[in-house]
């Protein structure tokens, strides 16, 4: 049996991905790790989408985040405005802030 051939072809390159932003370097999932993997020469950036109970996309790598209190909020189960009010907006930021860079 031959091994594979995995050369890319002339002057193509693989991609950098950076995997929930730049997480070695900012906090996974947020703006700061999207600008942060962008500048650190990322072609395109992984991130972990969920749906609030108003339907508003938020960043968030688990279905459920923690409050400085240690309690347990799930997403799906809360609207992002209840979501904004218990835990850091910087920390749990919408798709659309992301998108637009912040």
């Amino acid at each position: 049996m031959t091994a594979p051939n995995y050369s890319l072809p002339p002057g193509a390159y693989p991609w950098r991905i950076g995997h929930r932003g730049a997480p070695g370097h900012a906090p996974p999932n947020t703006i700061g790790g999207r600008e942060t993997a962008a500048r650190l020469g990322a072609d395109m950036v992984e991130l972990d989408v969920w749906l609030t109970k108003d339907g508003v996309a938020v960043l968030s790598h688990d279905p459920a985040c923690t409050d400085d209190g240690g309690r347990l909020w799930q997403i799906e189960k809360h609207t992002a405005a209840e979501l904004r009010f218990r835990l850091h907006p910087r920390l749990l930021p919408t798709l659309t802030e992301a998108r637009a860079g912040g």
